[in-house]
């Protein structure tokens, strides 16, 4: 479990590819802990940093990893590609019936 106001405690300089220039830019977009970093979208931080892509993912994936590592975030965390890609590969169930299949709109996921 976060507690929203330890998690604030980690600096965005605490960070290791954040200087005082990144820091600032992402301040003054509103991002302004490593909470609101880790949760940030890759798009958003390419843009606010004039970053690609790439490396605005490993920053986000570097403030969750911090978090995770100051005991703020739970080590469960997973991103939602690897849960789709895990949803793709599971086992569907039906109920043998496709009308009634089609009327409960429903396939069982097993693992």
């Amino acid at each position: 479990m976060i507690w929203l106001a330890e998690a604030t405690v980690l600096s965005l300089r605490d960070l290791e590819d954040i200087g005082p220039v990144a820091e600032k830019k992402l301040v003054d977009a509103g991002i302004e802990s490593v909470l609101e970093l880790a949760v940030a979208l890759p798009d958003e931080v390419s843009q606010i940093l004039n970053i690609d892509k790439v490396k605005a993912y490993e920053l986000i994936y570097s403030a969750q990893v911090a978090l995770m590592d100051s005991g703020y975030l739970d080590k469960s965390l997973v991103n939602a590609l690897d849960v789709l890609e895990k949803r793709r590969d599971m086992i569907k169930c039906t109920t043998s019936s496709k009308s009634l299949d089609s009327l409960l709109n429903v396939q069982n996921e097993t693992i």
